[in-house]
C-alpha cells in the first residue's frame, strides 16, 4: 500500500486574482507526497502571517475572528510600547511623540506568549537636547510583533500590527501594512476614543523614513532665504489654500506640487517643516528608489517633490 500525504506552501506573491494551486507528485520511501504551491494576494499573505497568532487574538479582543472588524489605520500605538519597554535607555523621544498623546486612553498592553518582540534600532542623538552636547540616543522601531491594547472604557483589548508583505508597487519590494483589530461590540467606542489624539506632526516621506517635526514645529520666520525668493514662495503657498473653489469648478484635483532641488543641509526639510506647521495638511515628499535603496537619510535626497492636499 501506498500512503500518501500533503504539503502546502502559500507563496505571498503581488497578485491581485485568487489562490491557484498545482499539486506535484513526489516519492518518499514508498510514499507518495502531493506538493501543493500557490500563489496569493497580499491581503491572503497578510491573513497567513497572523494565523499562529489566532488563539490569542481571539482570546483578547473576546470573540472569533469572524465577529471582529480589521482597519486599515495609522495609529502608532508602538510609541508608547516602546517608550515602556525601553524606559532604561537613552532614546531619541523625538520619534515616539505620538506616545503622551497615547498614555491617557490606554490602560496597559501585552505581546502574545512566547513571542520575542524584534525592534530596529538606529543610531541617533537625543534631538530635544543642544547639538554640541552630544547626547547620544536610540530611535526605535517596533517591527512585526502584534500588540494587544486595552483601552480605557472598553472590555476587551484591541489587537494592532504592522504586516510585512510583498508589494506590487514597488515591484516585489517588501512593504509594510498596519492592521488592527477590534472586536465588533466595541468598535465604535474605541474609533471614537483613538480619533481624539491627534497624530504627530510628522513629514511623509515616500520611499524613505518619516520625518518627526519638533514639538514646537516651525514658522516663516526660521526659513532663510533670499527676500525676493522667501516672499514668492510663502505667496504661492499661502493662495494655494484659498482657490478651492476655482480647482472645483474645473474638476481638478486640489493639489499642489513643488520641486525643491540641493545638496544636503541647504533648507529643504526646514521649509517643509515650515508648510507643515503653518497648515494641519497633507504634506509628502517623494524621492527615487535608487535613493532609497542606499537608505541614505531622507534629508538628503534630491530632488525633492512635495505635494500639499486636504
Amino acid at each position: 500500500m501506498i500512503g500518501v500525504a500533503t504539503t502546502r506552501l502559500l507563496v505571498g506573491l503581488p497578485m491581485t486574482f485568487a489562490l491557484i494551486g498545482h499539486n506535484f507528485p513526489a516519492w518518499n520511501r514508498g510514499q507518495m507526497r502531493l506538493h501543493q504551491i500557490g500563489i496569493a494576494s497580499p491581503v491572503m499573505a497578510m491573513e497567513a502571517f497572523l494565523e499562529r497568532h489566532q488563539p490569542w487574538i481571539e482570546a483578547v479582543v473576546g470573540c472569533p475572528r469572524a465577529e471582529t472588524l480589521t482597519l486599515e489605520c495609522e495609529i502608532p500605538f508602538s510609541h508608547l510600547v516602546l517608550e515602556q519597554l525601553l524606559a532604561d535607555v537613552n532614546l531619541d523621544r523625538q520619534c515616539l511623540t505620538a506616545a503622551e498623546a497615547l498614555r491617557p486612553i490606554i490602560k496597559r498592553w501585552e505581546t502574545p506568549p512566547g513571542c520575542s518582540p524584534r525592534l530596529e534600532l538606529v543610531a541617533s542623538r537625543d534631538r530635544r537636547a543642544r547639538v554640541t552636547e552630544r547626547k547620544l540616543a536610540w530611535d526605535p522601531h517596533w517591527k512585526e510583533t502584534p500588540i494587544a491594547i486595552w483601552l480605557q472604557g472598553a472590555h476587551h483589548a484591541i489587537v494592532t500590527a504592522d504586516i510585512p508583505y510583498v508589494s506590487y508597487i514597488e515591484k516585489g519590494d517588501l512593504s509594510w501594512r498596519q492592521w488592527t483589530i477590534v472586536n465588533r461590540r466595541e468598535a465604535a467606542l474605541c474609533l471614537n476614543l483613538i480619533r481624539q489624539v491627534v497624530p504627530p506632526s510628522q513629514i511623509t516621506v515616500i520611499g524613505g523614513r518619516d520625518i518627526p517635526l519638533p514639538e514646537h514645529g516651525y514658522n516663516w520666520d526660521s526659513v532663510i532665504l533670499d527676500p525676493v525668493l522667501n516672499q514668492m514662495v510663502r505667496h504661492d503657498y499661502e493662495t494655494f489654500w484659498e482657490t478651492e473653489s476655482w480647482f472645483e469648478e474645473r474638476k481638478l484635483p486640489y493639489k499642489r506640487g513643488f520641486l525643491l532641488y540641493g545638496p544636503p543641509g541647504n533648507g529643504k526639510r526646514l521649509l517643509f517643516g515650515s508648510w507643515r506647521a503653518i497648515r494641519k495638511s497633507l504634506l509628502s515628499a517623494s524621492t527615487s528608489r535608487k535613493d532609497y535603496r542606499t537608505k541614505l537619510s531622507p534629508i538628503c535626497f534630491k530632488p525633492r517633490r512635495i505635494e500639499l492636499r486636504r
